[in-house]
C-alpha cells in the first residue's frame, strides 16, 4: 500500500515486473531488487539502498518525486527508464547501459557511467 516501511535484507532478491508505490513509506534495500515494472517514489516516500543492488530491466520504470538513496557500497544498474523529478543522491555506482535513459539530476558521486543521460 505503500505507507510504512519495507526491507529487503542482505541475500534476499525482490523480484518485480507490477508497480511497488512508496508514498509515505521508507523502503530500504540490503539485498537486489530485479524490476521490469514500475518503481514509483512519492513526494513524501523514499528509497535507500544499503550495500544493496537494483537492477532497473529493459521495461523497467523507477520515477523519483520523492528521495533515492544509492549509498555507499550500493549499485543501481538501468537498461530501463529513471525519472528524477526531486532527489537522487548517489554515494555508490549507477550504471546507466545503452539503451537506458536516465532524466534529471543526480546529485552526489560523479561520474555516472553513462550512454544516454538527457
Amino acid at each position: 500500500g505503500g505507507v510504512g516501511s519495507f526491507s529487503t535484507k542482505p541475500g534476499s532478491t525482490i523480484t518485480n515486473s507490477g508497480r511497488i508505490n512508496m508514498f509515505e513509506s521508507l523502503f530500504s534495500n540490503g539485498g537486489s531488487i530485479d524490476n521490469s515494472g514500475t518503481l514509483d517514489v512519492f513526494h513524501f516516500g523514499s528509497y535507500q539502498s544499503l550495500a544493496g543492488e537494483l537492477n532497473n530491466r529493459t521495461s523497467g520504470i523507477i520515477i523519483i518525486s520523492g528521495t533515492a538513496s544509492n549509498l555507499a557500497n550500493s549499485t543501481i544498474n538501468n537498461w530501463g527508464e529513471i525519472i528524477n523529478h526531486q532527489t537522487l543522491i548517489n554515494a555508490g555506482t549507477i550504471t546507466n547501459f545503452c539503451g537506458g535513459t536516465l532524466i534529471g539530476p543526480v546529485n552526489g558521486n560523479q561520474p555516472v557511467d553513462a550512454c544516454s543521460i538527457v
